[in-house]
């Protein structure tokens, strides 16, 4: 096994080495990153939409 695919093993996507990779797959693949990025700022639009509404309230308050 090499050092890239234990670093991979060992540490996951917070591995050192996953910064190389990020150029390369990102070009490579860049019509899946457009659709990717766009996905998530839907994502994150929504959630800070549902935490403007929650956040002030308990666990045990009941939601509407």
């Amino acid at each position: 096994m090499d050092e890239v695919e234990r670093s991979l093993r060992d540490h996951g996507f917070l591995s050192p080495v996953i910064a190389d990779f990020i150029p390369t797959h990102r070009k490579s693949q860049s019509a899946w990153f457009v659709i990717a990025e766009k996905l998530n700022a839907i994502g994150q639009r929504q959630i800070q939409r549902g935490a403007d509404k929650t956040v002030k309230l308990s666990s045990m308050d009941p939601l509407n």
